[in-house]
């Protein structure tokens, strides 16, 4: 490296560092309430002191501790923290008068002595040792600020896994929709915080997006990334942690050597990629400077309709220019391919010579008409598509060497894919005149531009003309540095070690989300999970879909945000061969397309041959060929890669052998998915978009994944991290409410002890009795009521729709809003026979739900079908409650007349109530069930009676969201 280069590094890694000061925010991302994390034991009631504490400077510190300041310090610049100052999290867990410097030295210090070692627990003693006493405390809350935000003792190692099970699970239960990597993260990581975690897959299978599939034949086997694959920077990449506590080696991707074929197979001329790739650089910066200097009108134009713009304008610009001068064009810098960073590095260094395209230069009306300005497309495990049989089940493979036509034979591939001859065009050895010399250069210089338009739509799963021109690359200054990875064996190795141990359902698509202010309960097809609280890691896609019912909706602004922000497909086919007949030492090869249109068709091929366990080579699939993909049969797909393989190999007289299994994902196609990762679409906020629906619902509903990072999103690692955070995020909200209770139940005792005066003790007694009045006039309304509902089952008019065992129905009118739902009896100490001393209980079910109901065998059966597969709340009533007392939220019904009770004051779920509930009569909850798709908060509420007007059954209406 010369020095100049050397000289350009050193500026790109400080310009980096730079940017990453200026947004330094870890990963939490201002989401974790590190208010409610306090760092005294048990979460006592204690005031900060007001006395500045004394404490010394650097200098203090012990040289043997402090004595590699600088890689401590690139240790937590690798992570996302800044290494010399402290973030708004750290500054309220400190002390006033805190010493700054010092601090951020210990922190620094803790999480490399962690790093050290990543295959055991890091207790905070030992965080403290070797750390002078009067430092001792920043030590402390180094550890627990480094811990609770899952910088140091998280993953899978054994000593984690352990010291996990050994923590009581006594802080309430989680459940976590969604196996994935965020799923898996947080589900680990609240485990170990001592939460009882449950997770809710929809595959059969763990990891979501990242699924790693077995292809085998003729004696052969190879496993595939279908979804996730590449580790994208692993300096500070938790993913990496994982692997090495797994003990398993990473491939580091060479991007430096990617060929490029045209269509004969010849390598792209590498005078003009290189010219292509520092123009393509040029673009990226000349499109960063226009949209600053262009205002908000930048926020409705597309990238795609950018670049092509301003490609346009450079052409000619080129033109003109080589027109009037000779000057050689400078060479270009070494290339980084295979998934880039959204912009690339050193982009604005490799402008061969080009002139800047200033903001003037720039057509703001031609972008205008130019940008059809659409929103991401809704565009939705891959679905692994069998080649030979499409009507099949997704995610079969077939092998193909068993089934007759089902290879492509050598004149099929030239049919798909025919020999032009035309390559390589501008290279020396091209005849003709030079007028045809520069036509077949340039054709090929935009094909080679479309090549690179392809890995960016590749990056960021969408279409250019989808991309925000003013947002799309937001999350640039985060990217974490260091090498792309392969994970040997599939990245489903990381996740299998984070579910070993967990309970998980699988095949449990969620349908819906119930919560209120006192829990969740999330619904399955078999199962109501009751929980304290959701994190919900489902893609964005699915989100989109609406495939979940949330009860209440979400709020309107994370709706809206769910709307805007895009998430696209990018599709795979992988191909199992006999032998390998590619060159061993690339670990990527690039197809140069021959039109615009099909540039993102298998552009890219990964080798997998050194990590995968057999010889397998995986095309790549990106932007509209990605969307066009899907609705081809996959045996089309397969038959035109091999066209292309024979054509890039045939020339260097290599025989391509027939795939022993080929395999094509349907990502968009996957419900649990409808798609790959998210993007920032045009008319999108930006990061804003990604922290909105980051943003947690009254402390019962949270959410992660990558499109909730604005950091990180679209990766892996950026899932990961939104897992840890949300873990976070959970025990700091529980934490806050274990100190609010303890607290309030201290004061409480507190002014117990105090002693009454005259007047307290008249106001006591007063309330009292006034209590007791109302006990009797809301005992003598509730019986009544009672007694009407009993009289809707033994009316002789109107009979029972059906009766079996303890259990009576009433079904609802034909024709009206409740024609689908039942009113159920059911006697409890009746079920040996009919009895004077029967207890009945009321609830209502969904008629579907009744009806088979009915057709259980025994009364033992149908109420393990009530309580654990519709998750129906069955409890007794003590003694003194009256016998018949009504359900809570309950809808009862007979035509056209009814009663309505309400809750006093209205409750409503998704805001604080401005009062209290008062007690119920009996100081207890009711034991009413929920009604079928509502929700049921606990706690007691008190009733008022709106209107009582008999019907023809006398039977009731209880109406609205009742506090059971």
């Amino acid at each position: 490296m010369s020095g100049s280069e050397a000289h350009d590094e050193d500026e790109q890694q400080r310009s980096k560092r730079a940017l990453r000061a200026r947004n330094a925010v870890n990963y939490s991302e201002d989401s974790i309430r590190w208010e409610n994390i306090v760092l005294e034991e048990e979460y006592t009631d204690s005031i900060r002191p007001t006395k500045k504490i004394k404490v010394g400077g650097p200098g203090d510190a012990p040289a043997a501790v402090f004595a590699d300041n600088q890689l401590e310090e690139e240790t937590a610049w690798a992570v996302g923290l800044n290494a010399k100052a402290i973030s708004e999290e750290e500054e309220d867990l400190l002390p006033p008068g805190a010493d700054e410097a010092a601090y951020t030295r210990i922190r620094n210090w803790v999480l490399s002595r962690w790093r050290e070692d990543v295959s055991r627990y890091l207790p905070e003693e030992e965080a403290q040792d070797g750390v002078p006493h009067k430092h001792r405390e920043y030590a402390l809350a180094a550890w627990r600020f480094l811990n609770a935000a899952g910088y140091i003792n998280f993953g899978i190692a054994p000593h984690l896994l352990e010291r996990a099970e050994q923590t009581p699970q006594d802080r309430g239960t989680v459940i976590v929709v969604g196996a994935g990597l965020s799923g898996m993260a947080a589900a680990r990581q609240l485990r170990a915080f001592g939460f009882k975690v449950v997770v809710v897959e929809g595959h059969a299978r763990p990891g979501g997006r990242v699924y790693s599939k077995r292809l085998e034949g003729q004696g052969l086997h190879a496993v595939a990334d279908m979804g996730g694959s590449v580790i994208t920077g692993i300096d500070g990449n938790p993913l990496a942690i994982l692997a090495k506590q797994l003990q398993i080696p990473l491939h580091l991707i060479n991007t430096q050597q990617v060929p490029l074929h045209v269509e004969d197979g010849s390598e792209a001329n590498k005078a003009i990629d290189d010219q292509t790739e520092a123009k393509y650089n040029t673009l990226l910066d000349t499109c960063s400077q226009a949209r600053d200097d262009m205002g908000d009108i930048a926020d409705h134009i597309s990238l795609g309709t950018a670049l092509e713009t301003l490609w346009r304008d450079l052409a000619r610009r080129a033109s003109h220019r080589a027109a009037t001068t000779s000057q050689p064009a400078e060479p270009a810098k070494p290339r980084k391919r295979g998934r880039p960073a959204k912009r690339p590095v050193g982009a604005a260094k490799s402008n061969v010579g080009l002139p800047a395209i200033s903001d003037a230069d720039l057509v703001v009306s031609e972008l205008r008409d130019n940008d059809a300005a659409p929103s991401a497309r809704d565009t939705p495990a891959p679905m692994a598509v069998d080649v030979t049989a499409p009507s099949k089940l997704p995610g079969t493979v077939i092998d193909l060497t068993a089934q007759s036509g089902s290879v492509p034979s050598d004149s099929t591939a030239a049919q798909a894919h025919p020999r032009k001859g035309l390559t390589a065009a501008g290279d020396a050895e091209l005849d003709g005149d030079t007028a045809q010399k520069e036509q077949s250069a340039a054709k090929l210089e935009r094909r080679l531009l479309d090549w690179h338009f392809a890995n960016l739509e590749f990056a960021n799963a969408a279409v250019l003309h989808t991309l925000s021109m003013r947002n799309w690359d937001q999350d640039d200054p985060y990217e974490l540095q260091g090498g792309h990875c392969f994970l040997p064996g599939g990245n489903l190795r990381l996740v299998a070690g984070l579910a070993k141990g967990l309970p998980i359902f699988y095949n449990s698509p969620v349908q819906e989300i119930r919560y209120c202010q006192s829990g969740v309960v999330v619904q399955t097809p078999t199962h109501a999970l009751k929980g304290d609280a959701v994190v919900v890691s489902v893609p964005l896609g699915v989100l989109k879909k609406g495939s979940i019912t949330f009860t209440p909706p979400l709020p309107q602004r994370k709706q809206e945000t769910i709307q805007r922000l895009g998430f696209g497909v990018l599709n795979k086919v992988v191909l199992l061969f006999p032998y390998v007949f590619w060159q061993t030492t690339l670990d990527m090869f690039g197809r140069v397309a021959e039109t615009t249109s099909e540039r993102g068709e298998f552009f890219l091929f990964y080798s997998y041959a050194h990590i995968a366990g057999g010889p397998l080579l995986i095309a790549l699939v990106s932007g509209e060929a990605a969307e066009r993909f899907e609705q081809v049969p996959a045996a089309a797909s397969v038959a035109k890669v091999m066209a292309t393989l024979r054509a890039i190999f045939g020339r260097k007289g290599v025989q391509v052998p027939p795939p022993v299994q080929a395999c094509c994902t349907r990502w968009g196609q996957d419900p649990m998915a409808y798609g790959s990762y998210s993007s920032i679409a045009v008319g999108a906020l930006g990061g804003e978009d990604y922290d909105v629906l980051a943003e947690n619902i009254g402390g019962r509903v949270f959410f992660a994944g990558e499109a909730t990072t604005r950091k990180y999103p679209a990766t892996m690692h950026g899932a990961f991290f939104t897992g840890l955070r949300e873990a976070a995020n959970v025990s700091a909200t529980f934490a806050a409410r274990a100190a609010t209770a303890k607290r309030q139940s201290a004061e409480a005792a507190k002014q117990a002890a105090k002693p009454a005066t005259q007047e307290q003790a008249a106001a006591a007694r007063e309330a009292r009795q006034q209590r007791e009045l109302d006990k009797a006039a809301q005992a003598q309304t509730l019986a009544q009521l009672s007694r009407q509902l009993v009289q809707v089952f033994v009316s002789k008019e109107f009979p029972c729709d059906a009766e079996f065992g303890c259990f009576a129905l009433v079904y609802g009118p034909e024709g009206s809003e409740f024609s689908e739902e039942a009113l159920v009896r059911l006697d409890i100490g009746d079920t040996q026979g009919r009895s004077r001393r029967a207890m009945p209980m009321f609830f209502t079910l969904a008629r579907e739900d009744a009806i088979r109901l009915r057709d259980m065998a025994g009364d033992e059966a149908r109420i393990n079908f009530l309580v654990y597969s519709l998750g129906v709340k069955l409890q007794y009533p003590a003694a003194e409650q009256p016998p018949y007392q009504p359900a809570a939220g309950l809808q009862y019904f007979s035509g056209d007349s009814y009663a309505s009770a309400q809750p006093y004051p209205p409750a409503s779920l998704d805001t604080q109530p401005t009062q209290a509930y008062p007690p119920d009569s009996y100081g207890r909850d009711f034991y009413a069930a929920p009604q079928a798709g509502s929700v049921q908060p606990r706690g007691a509420a008190s009733y008022h009676i709106d209107s009582v007007r008999p019907g023809q059954r006398g039977v009731w209406y209880c109406g609205a969201n009742m506090i059971q």
